[in-house]
């Protein structure tokens, strides 16, 4: 069985900002300059948030000429792609406990009084 989250994964995915980085690592490779402006934020804040996630695995780094590209690792795609089902299955659950209790209400509004 494969460990997802370790003790460096939890500190990596505290941060929103590193969170941030990671959807937008979902959608394409990106170098250090892209995130920054993606973000508004320093290149030395954005590599700082890059090292921690690369410790924990969720990301990795790879050189293309003078450019350092980063991605997603396996790992990484796993635990964002992760979230998204989870909060998918929190609204789904939702929406299903609102309409039924629509229904009850309405039900209960309807019912016949002697």
């Amino acid at each position: 069985m494969v460990k997802i989250l370790t003790v460096k994964t939890f500190n990596a995915l505290s941060s929103d900002t590193r969170v941030r980085i990671l959807k937008l690592l979902k959608e394409k490779k990106m170098n250090l300059s892209e995130i920054s402006r993606s973000l508004d934020m320093s290149k030395s804040s954005v590599s700082e948030h890059m090292e921690k996630l690369l410790e924990a695995g969720l990301v990795a780094k790879n050189r293309h000429g003078k450019w350092v590209y980063y991605s997603l690792t396996d790992l990484g795609r796993r635990v964002v792609e992760g979230a998204e089902l989870v909060v998918k299955v929190i609204l789904t659950i939702g929406f299903v406990l609102i309409a039924t209790g629509l229904a009850q209400i309405y039900r209960y509004l309807t019912r016949p009084r002697f």
